[in-house]
C-alpha cells in the first residue's frame, strides 16, 4: 500500500506543473448580432499562444469561421488574442480586462473585441463587415481543481484496491 501512494504522489508532482502550465482556457461570447463565440485556447510556458479552437457562427454576411492555431495565423499580448484565418478572410480580435497569460479562475472579455471580414487582415476594423463582442468570458480550472481531480483519482484507486485486497 505505501508504494501505490509513493507513485500517487510522483503521479501528483507530475501532473500539476504541467497541467498549471499548459491549462487550457475555454472561451464563450455573444456578438451583437446575438450569434456565439465558443471555444478554448492554451498558452506555452513562455506566455505565448500554444493552440486555440475558436469558433463562431454564421448571421447575415457573416459565414461563420473556425479559427485553429496552429494551422491559422495568430499573436497575442498578455491583454488579447489576434487570430487570423489563414487565407485572411475573417479575423478575430479578443481583448481582456486582465492579464490572460497568468491568470486563473475567469477573465471577462472586452466588449471592444470584434471579428470581421472583408477588409484584408482586418487591422482596420472600418474597412470591412464587423460585428462586435456584447458579452464574453474565458474560464481556466484553478490548480487547487487539478489537485481534487488527482485527489479523487488517487481515492478511487485506493478503493479499488482495497476491494481487491479483501476478496483475496
Amino acid at each position: 500500500m505505501t508504494r501505490f501512494f509513493k507513485r500517487l504522489a510522483i503521479a501528483a508532482i507530475l501532473v500539476l506543473p504541467a497541467a498549471a502550465d499548459a491549462s487550457v482556457w475555454k472561451i464563450n461570447g455573444v456578438f451583437s448580432d446575438g450569434t456565439a463565440l465558443a471555444g478554448r485556447f492554451s498558452f506555452n510556458v513562455y506566455g505565448f499562444l500554444d493552440t486555440a479552437h475558436l469558433t463562431t457562427k454564421a448571421q447575415g454576411v457573416f459565414t461563420g469561421a473556425t479559427y485553429a492555431v496552429p494551422s491559422d495565423s495568430a499573436s497575442n499580448t498578455a491583454f488579447g488574442l489576434d487570430v487570423n484565418q489563414h487565407d485572411y478572410t475573417a479575423d478575430l480580435h479578443l481583448g481582456f480586462v486582465s492579464d490572460i497569460t497568468t491568470a486563473t479562475g475567469s477573465v471577462a472579455l472586452l466588449t471592444s473585441s470584434y471579428e470581421c471580414r472583408g477588409s484584408g487582415n482586418c487591422y482596420n476594423a472600418s474597412g470591412g463587415d464587423v460585428r462586435y463582442l456584447v458579452s464574453g468570458v474565458a474560464t481556466v480550472p484553478e490548480t487547487a481543481t487539478w489537485v481534487m481531480l488527482v485527489a479523487g483519482l488517487g481515492f478511487a484507486g485506493v478503493a479499488l484496491r482495497y476491494r481487491r485486497l479483501t476478496r483475496a
